[in-house]
């Protein structure tokens, strides 16, 4: 079976690399009907925070995107604590002492010379029983992977990149665990990797480096590596590297008031991987299109812009072509407390006459207010007829039958009788009764609005406005 993971490391917030990374392991996995595992990363006890693991967790809880497993590296320390043992007794890897202030010297004045610093080996080749006395003795440490002398140039198929090398002369000694006891990325994820039965590592261009490394630490111990897919990299729209650390990068505080799932799913999978045959026009794609569509074959070399631009317009086009029950869930989830005390159908109706005018999630919100039945215009407007119109118009609505009123194309008809008798433009009308009964210079129709709103509240909105 077709195993991939999601390995994100919680030590700052989720920014759209990660995302970008996880959609694309969630998209292969359904598409081959395989298994996704989230994996935290949170060996790090000096960078890892739980709020940043909880903004992990629900923001995947968000997207409707869920894990087959979820694994937390901080409890496997026992697990990579074995395999660490197993390594140093077959002779891969050995203990180094030597300081970081020493090392930290070194690496500084090499890059002064411009040059790249490789570890010496000072520890290489300190007997067993003598490191074991000085790490008995409290002595500060870390373990080192052992490069063989004679090993050669290190080759692999990336699905990608194609046929990747790397001389073995750019490798040394590297470093396996931290100082405090705590276990380094390459490590672990190795290990993990190999248990979880990965078939398929799927990340960033920025792990080709660590590539080699984790090839070396799957020899050693004896195991098959996985199909390795590294994805491009996201440019800003400078065409510079984006860093993790940008705010523009991250996601924000109220992202998911603003956007719907189906819209971050689909522009998330469009930075770096394209359809065949250019299918989809301007990008708009359900989440069911993607995961038919989706397939390695069509992921790029080529580095990617990231557009916000684009990200609010597929917003827009997904919203509108949403189900209003769907928006609902979405907005009853995210704004609860604004709309707990408004009947359900009038919610849906409101939903089903702003999705083709709103671009954001909350813009539905702000039109909420004015279903309420407290509703109150407390505010006076520089009306533009004069208020006697108003006050007939209002007379003529009691005329008329409840039913009558909830039939939008009768109170269309009705008005515009009224308006032509009397010799006034019906926008004129409409932007009056627009402000004195929502307060908003812009809504949905208004003659749809005041059916959705009903006879008694209208004409009970329009007496407190005269009085």
């Amino acid at each position: 079976m077709i195993t991939v993971r999601f390995a994100p490391s919680p030590t700052g917030k989720l920014h759209f690399g990660s995302l970008r990374t996880a959609i694309f392991n969630y998209l292969f996995t359904k598409k081959n009907q395989g298994k996704l595992i989230l994996r935290i990363e949170d060996t790090d006890n000096s960078r890892v925070k739980k709020e940043y693991i909880d903004v992990i967790l629900e923001f995947f809880e968000y997207l409707n995107i869920n894990f087959d497993q979820i694994y937390f590296q901080s409890s496997r320390f026992d697990i990579y604590k074995q395999y660490l043992i197993k390594l140093w007794e077959e002779n891969k890897i050995y203990p180094c002492f030597c300081s970081q202030e020493k090392l930290k010297k070194e690496r500084e004045e090499a890059l002064k010379k411009g040059i790249s610093y490789k570890y010496p080996g000072y520890c290489r080749n300190i007997p067993k029983e003598e490191a074991i006395k000085r790490i008995n003795n409290g002595e500060p440490h870390i373990f080192r992977f052992k490069l063989s002398e004679n090993r050669e140039d290190i080759e692999f198929n990336d699905l990608v990149y194609g046929r990747i090398n790397f001389s073995i002369e750019e490798l040394d000694d590297f470093a396996l665990t931290r100082s405090d006891g705590s276990f380094l990325y390459n490590f672990t994820a190795v290990i993990d990797d190999h248990l979880m039965g990965i078939t398929h590592i799927i990340r960033g261009e920025d792990h080709i480096s660590n590539t080699p490394k984790q090839i070396l630490l799957y020899e050693a111990f004896g195991w098959e590596y996985p199909t390795f897919v590294h994805i491009p990299m996201i440019l800003n729209s400078e065409k510079k590297k984006l860093s993790k650390r940008d705010p523009k990068f991250a996601i924000e505080d109220d992202f998911r008031k603003k956007y719907i799932p189906e819209a971050v799913i689909n522009f998330v999978s469009l930075m770096g991987w394209a359809p065949k045959g250019n299918k989809g026009g301007d990008g708009f794609f359900t989440i069911e299109q993607l995961i038919r569509e989706f397939d390695i074959d069509g992921i790029k070399r080529k580095p990617v812009i990231f557009d916000r631009n684009k990200l609010n317009y597929l917003n827009k086009k997904h919203i509108r072509n949403l189900d209003s029950n769907k928006i609902f869930y979405y907005i009853e989830r995210e704004f609860k407390e604004h709309i707990s005390d408004i009947e359900r159908n009038k919610i849906l109706t409101l939903i089903e006459l702003l999705k083709v005018r709103v671009s954001y999630l909350y813009d539905f919100v702000e039109h909420f207010g004015y279903l309420r039945a407290d509703f109150i215009v407390d505010e006076r407007y520089e009306s533009i007829l004069p208020e006697d119109i108003l006050e007939d118009y209002k007379n003529l609505l009691k005329t008329i039958s409840e039913d009558e009123f909830k039939d939008d194309k009768f109170l269309e008809k009705l008005t515009r009788n009224f308006v032509n008798n009397i010799g006034i433009k019906l926008k004129d009308l409409a932007k009056d009764l627009r402000l004195i009964l929502t307060r908003k210079e812009t809504t949905p129709p208004i003659f749809s609005l005041m059916s959705l709103i009903g006879k008694h509240e209208i004409i009970r909105r329009l007496e407190y406005y005269l009085k």
